[in-house]
């Protein structure tokens, strides 16, 4: 009796030692559980600060890239009677309106009908590569371009005028020009054609002009004088006022 008493006595012993492990090892894991879970927390609101910050500071730039680039690409047109569109950087009478600005997904700002200034620079090499192959100035040539297409390649008239210089089918033969809508292939012979209207008027700037606009045969066919057309005169004086503006330099015509 002694012995079996012993036993159980020893039992209880054993499994009141268990239960107190037991208890022991539920209040570490507790411990650890609650040391993890203000750990947790802890790098949690770190980490919702850290996204914030550069939340906000994504914003910022992207409101100043935005607003930066609405100053860069501020562009006025002007459409008169005739259909022809006429681009500048400043609104010089009533006519004149602001060219529309959208933003792609990717927060970047473009203008609708391609950005003007833009494009002037991407074809900067080439407009005076060409102006000094034919004796042009740089300044002149681009005046050209902007008064006929405002630097868009994919630019057609009414009359089928194609490309940055607007040339007709049988000027773009004649020059050796394959693809109209081809920016450098456009001013070259632009360029050429330009170079021989000059030497054809004497280096009269405002005549071959006039040519570039109604025809070499226009021109002559009243007298080596403007046409008396709308259009062309009004094509001169604003390609005349481009390269006054680009220039730097008040002319006398």
């Amino acid at each position: 009796m002694r012995f079996s008493g012993w036993v159980i006595f020893s039992f209880l012993l054993l499994l009141v030692d268990e239960l107190r492990a037991e208890k022991n090892w539920e209040q570490f894991d507790k411990k650890i559980a609650d040391r993890m879970k203000s750990k947790n927390k802890f790098y949690k609101e770190k980490d919702n600060k850290i996204k914030l910050h550069l939340s906000n500071r994504i914003k910022n730039i992207i409101q100043n890239e935005s607003q930066s680039s609405k100053l860069r690409s501020r562009v006025y047109r002007y459409i008169d009677r005739n259909g022809n569109s006429t681009f500048s950087d400043r609104v010089r009478h009533k006519g004149y309106k602001e060219v529309k600005l959208r933003a792609t997904p990717r927060r970047k700002i473009e203008v609708t009908s391609g950005s003007f200034y833009a494009k002037r620079k991407q074809y900067g090499t080439v407009v005076k590569r060409a102006a000094q192959a034919h004796r042009i100035p740089v300044s002149l040539l681009h005046a050209i371009i902007s008064a006929e297409s405002g630097y868009n390649a994919e630019a057609v008239s009414r009359a089928g005028a194609v490309g940055l210089m607007q040339l007709m089918p049988a000027t773009a033969s004649r020059y050796g020009v394959k693809d109209r809508k081809d920016p450098i292939d456009s001013i070259r012979g632009g360029s050429r054609y330009f170079r021989y209207l000059l030497d054809l008027f004497d280096n009269d700037i405002r005549l071959a002009l006039a040519a570039y606009n109604a025809g070499e045969n226009a021109v002559i066919k009243y007298g080596r004088r403007i046409p008396p057309y709308r259009e062309t005169q009004n094509y001169v004086k604003r390609v005349l006022k481009f390269y006054e503006e680009y220039s730097g330099v008040r002319r006398k015509f």
